[in-house]
């Protein structure tokens, strides 16, 4: 009879914080109803992409608690001046967004992605809406009733519909 020792080296994978960072800006006013209104969407990319930390354990992890860590040191963003929530779980990848209320002068520095090849850039994205009613002219509402959903952003993984739609949500 023969004998084998099987050493089994099993670790656990690695696994990815991946957040967009995002605000919202109108571009005119005095909104009134029944006219068209330019409304606005800057989302924070890293080479092209958005936001993503490694992390080598997920044991007692708060992913919320670094992503308000990480904002802080990197761009000296306020906990109050944002609103975090989860998006999704795809494999060992855990999304989230946090959405800025207030913009600093450190995020304003950052350049357009149309003008710029720095490591860190805003990706703009421009909506027209129309407001029906009153209740039409408050933000969460703009957000929620946008319904562009074609273009596909970030691998496929988030679309620009779904976005909108998490921003109408924390908004």
């Amino acid at each position: 009879m023969v004998q084998f020792k099987i050493k089994l080296n099993i670790t656990e994978p690695k696994h990815y914080l991946n957040f967009l960072v995002a605000y919202s800006f109108n571009v005119t006013r005095d909104m009134k109803i029944g006219k068209g209104y330019l409304i606005g969407t800057n989302i924070l990319l890293q080479k092209r992409k958005i936001l993503s930390i490694e992390l080598e354990s997920t044991k007692g992890v708060k992913y919320k608690y670094l992503i308000r860590k990480y904002m802080k040191e990197h761009s000296k963003v306020k906990v109050k001046d944002m609103k975090i929530k989860h998006i999704k779980n795809i494999d060992n990848h855990h999304y989230y967004i946090a959405l800025l209320t207030n913009v600093n002068k450190h995020l304003r520095a950052i350049k357009n992605t149309i003008n710029s090849l720095d490591e860190f850039t805003w990706r703009t994205f421009y909506e027209i809406y129309t407001p029906l009613s009153d209740k039409d002219l408050v933000k969460k509402n703009i957000y929620n009733n946008f319904t562009r959903r074609d273009i596909n952003i970030f691998l496929g993984n988030l679309n620009i519909g779904d976005i909108y739609r998490l921003i109408g949500d924390i908004i």
